[in-house]
């Protein structure tokens, strides 16, 4: 029986500490946060946002945008805020929690 898993996708992968500039966008779209949509340079904040999603989409299981195409609409539509449905399953663990004194 296996017990672990691992995600990986290593095509596009290449050393942090190398810069590339480019205006080209990669990647696969419900995964690419709104600053690289919009051709903003890429950090790591970027890799923080599609490891979330992908985290999200784990917990869900449901994959991120999923009621939608994944097309140029959905890209300008994510750049004007649009983020994937609240799956009400999940909801509990986005709540903040109160203290109690």
């Amino acid at each position: 029986m296996i017990t672990w898993a691992f995600i990986s996708d290593l095509e596009l992968s290449q050393l942090a500490d190398k810069l590339i500039k480019s205006d080209e966008v990669y990647g696969v779209l419900p995964m690419i946060v709104p600053e690289v949509l919009r051709v903003k340079p890429y950090t790591k904040v970027a890799d923080i946002y599609s490891f979330g999603i992908i985290m999200w989409e784990m917990n869900s299981e449901i994959p991120a945008f999923s009621d939608v195409s994944h097309d140029l609409n959905l890209a300008l539509n994510v750049c004007q805020g649009l983020r994937t449905r609240i799956v009400e399953s999940l909801r509990f663990m986005m709540m903040p929690r109160s203290k109690t004194i």
